[in-house]
């Protein structure tokens, strides 16, 4: 089993040398990944989303980019970018251009998104969001498997455009798709490397995994998308959440005493999950600190 941790770049005020901090900690304790996370603008309304991203949320490119430099040996990944908002063409470019920069580091994690009032504020049409997914990933990988390329889709067309850098890992980043629903399943079937949804449970994830199963049966494809999962961690006993949202853990399995959370972190991985990405977002920068010394000592 793999664990990661989420950066936080949200929901109070953050500089750079508490990023730093956090990084050179993730990674002395020995951690595989560190991850960013991905909102533009937060809507009025969307209650959980208002909680937790509404304040302080850096850009997560930017932040994405000031990884590969901070950092030396963790990979880097998103969790998750809405692909909608941005360009395809310069989204390939950002990313292969942040492989490069890390040395070939980079899990590109990538779903449809779920607020409304955000694609209406970046100019977006909500209801086509997962056909523009689906062409955009094709877009991106067109870009990264070639120097020389065109294209020609619904929403992006170029004709025999050179592109570069290629990424240093070949064909590309991994891609994990976020999202819970069948069609994200048959989205990273289809599209992707890896399934990455928020918050299930070893038996949903379990689940998941057979129906992505079945679907590559169906369509001969020999392997199924790896399985990681990103949920909410709070140690008992270490962990103080903070702000609005403290007391309102989420859906997370990973709530308790060490012991309890070992064990339900083998229960993912007897149900196929290869990589657990934490998630510290309630907690002050010190209880961020003290928790990923108890789980590193205790738990992983």
């Amino acid at each position: 089993m793999k664990f990661g941790v989420c950066l936080t770049h949200y929901g109070r005020e953050v500089g750079s040398a508490e990023l730093v901090e956090a990084v050179g900690e993730i990674e002395r304790l020995g951690f595989d990944s560190i991850w960013v996370t991905d909102h533009v603008v937060i809507p009025e309304g969307v209650r959980e989303a208002q909680l937790i991203y509404r304040e302080h949320m850096l850009e997560a490119f930017t932040v994405f980019s000031y990884l590969a430099a901070i950092s030396q040996r963790a990979q880097l990944g998103s969790s998750i970018i809405v692909l909608a908002y941005r360009n395809p063409v310069v989204m390939a470019k950002m990313l292969a251009s942040i492989d490069v920069l890390s040395g070939g580091r980079v899990i590109f994690g990538a779903a449809a998104g779920y607020m409304e009032g955000e694609f209406d504020a970046l100019g977006v049409r909500f209801e086509e969001r997962g056909d523009v997914s689906d062409e955009y990933l094709r877009v991106i990988r067109e870009i990264w498997t070639h120097d020389r390329t065109s294209f020609s889709g619904r929403y992006f067309n170029f004709d025999k455009v050179y592109t570069s850098p290629r990424p240093v890992q070949r064909p590309g980043p991994p891609i994990w798709i976020g999202g819970r629903s069948k069609r994200a399943m048959r989205r990273a079937v289809e599209l992707g490397d890896g399934w990455h949804p928020i918050g299930l449970t070893a038996q949903e994830m379990k689940e998941g995994r057979a129906y992505m199963a079945g679907l590559c049966e169906r369509r001969g494809i020999d392997r199924v998308p790896a399985m990681s999962l990103r949920a909410n961690l709070l140690i008992d006993g270490v962990s103080e959440p903070v702000g609005p949202y403290a007391g309102r853990a989420g859906n997370t399995p990973f709530k308790g005493a060490p012991s309890l959370i070992r064990d339900r972190v083998a229960e993912f991985e007897e149900a196929g999950v290869e990589h657990i990405v934490l998630d510290m977002a309630t907690l002050s920068h010190a209880s961020f600190l003290r928790t990923l010394k108890v789980f590193s000592a205790e738990v992983s």
